[in-house]
């Protein structure tokens, strides 16, 4: 990545950091989507001292978060000088939609991504050389990797930082969820019988996209994977990273001890297991 800072920066209260609120990404006119759950906060420095946006996706089970449940985020990208854009997803499938839940998010986080990248191209919020790097948790992880899977982050240099997801692999995280989970699974996924179920977790699981396809990818991204102290979240992430090795991106795990909880609250404090290898991350 080209971002470059010291590892310890001042701190920078909230009067040097402009804030621009509910930024809408879609082109209206164009989508089918529902655009008041399609907007984003944007976190600029006055003084940024590198060139990389960081574009935090936030978890909730694909029901549930919102673009203000960033943690210590916003606080650790303000102290590093660097802009900070934290962004809203559909979390309710419209009435008469056709697609499922997860299809319709992932329509919407490539909209976001084509709306930064013309606004880096036309340079009506960033500069030319801006490179962007997405920061998921747990849902959001999932569905950013699916969106790797697609295909969809093209056309600029892109890096990633997945935290905490086991749902890389969703038969098999079908196959180790409760009742309940299964149940959630299967309504976001449109799953409506057992004889389609595992064609559609298949079509909609990014370790399995992956490792079918036959692209090498033609702008080989740094992915960074943050894993708390479940087995399923370290286990899905060491077959997701190899899937992705295998495609030309550069690829490193890191296990901590925190609960899937904690690991997000603590990702942006200094000096922790997760937060000083995000940090390492950024400045590589």
């Amino acid at each position: 990545m080209l971002s470059h800072f010291n590892s310890k920066p001042n701190r920078m209260n909230s009067s040097k950091v402009s804030v621009k609120r509910n930024i809408q990404y879609l082109n209206l006119q164009s989508s089918t989507l529902n655009s008041s759950e399609t907007t984003y906060d944007l976190y600029i420095p006055n003084k940024i001292i590198n060139n990389t946006v960081n574009v935090y996706i936030h978890g909730g089970g694909l029901t549930r978060g919102d673009k203000q449940n960033t943690g210590k985020l916003t606080d650790l990208f303000q102290e590093l000088g660097s802009i900070f854009l934290s962004s809203n997803y559909p979390l309710n499938l419209p009435n008469g939609q056709t697609k499922s839940l997860v299809e319709y998010q992932l329509e919407a986080l490539s909209c976001l991504h084509r709306h930064l990248i013309n606004s880096i191209q036309q340079q009506s919020i960033f500069s030319k050389s801006t490179r962007i790097c997405y920061i998921a948790h747990s849902a959001g992880a999932y569905l950013i990797s699916l969106g790797i899977a697609k295909d969809i982050f093209n056309h600029l240099p892109t890096d990633f930082v997945l935290v905490d997801s086991s749902a890389y692999f969703l038969q098999d995280k079908y196959d180790q969820s409760n009742i309940r989970a299964r149940n959630q699974i299967d309504k976001s996924c449109g799953v409506t019988s057992d004889s389609e179920r595992f064609r559609i977790l298949g079509g909609l699981s990014p370790g399995d996209i992956i490792s079918s396809v036959q692209w090498t990818h033609p702008n080989p991204s740094n992915v960074l994977f943050i894993s708390g102290n479940g087995f399923k979240s370290r286990s899905t992430a060491n077959r997701l990273l190899d899937c992705l090795n295998k495609k030309g991106f550069s690829c490193t795990h890191i296990l901590t001890e925190y609960s899937h909880s904690q690991i997000n609250r603590e990702l942006g404090t200094y000096g922790n297991q997760a937060s000083e290898p995000l940090i390492d991350f950024l400045k590589s």
